[in-house]
């Protein structure tokens, strides 16, 4: 990944043939855009509460190798935090991390 707004990436699951990236295609678009119930009144919606609701959607839906979202969630931030801050500054790159599926 080359943006510069992409700070890390985890995979949380396999997509192993094109009918099921159809049907992922579709998961994705049953999350919302622009509002999330995990943001708190007057916090501003960003895409990290989207790929977070995401990463949970998949998980209920079984699609995710994902067991325990919160604690992913936790983990994936903390382990995301430096290179947001790097990148924020303009150096560093997108890193792919080793985040505990639990």
């Amino acid at each position: 990944m080359s943006s510069i707004t992409v700070v890390a990436i985890a995979k949380v699951g396999m997509v192993e043939d094109a009918t099921n990236q159809e049907t992922l295609i579709n998961i994705f678009k049953d999350v919302p855009m622009l509002q999330s119930t995990r943001c708190a009144p007057g916090v501003e919606w960003r895409c990290n509460h989207w790929v977070r609701d995401a990463v949970g959607l998949l998980a209920q839906k079984g699609w995710s190798q994902v067991k325990d979202v919160d604690q992913f969630w936790k983990n994936f931030k903390d382990a995301a935090l430096p290179y947001r801050d790097l990148r924020a500054g303009g150096q560093g790159s997108c890193e792919v991390l080793d985040v505990a599926l639990t």
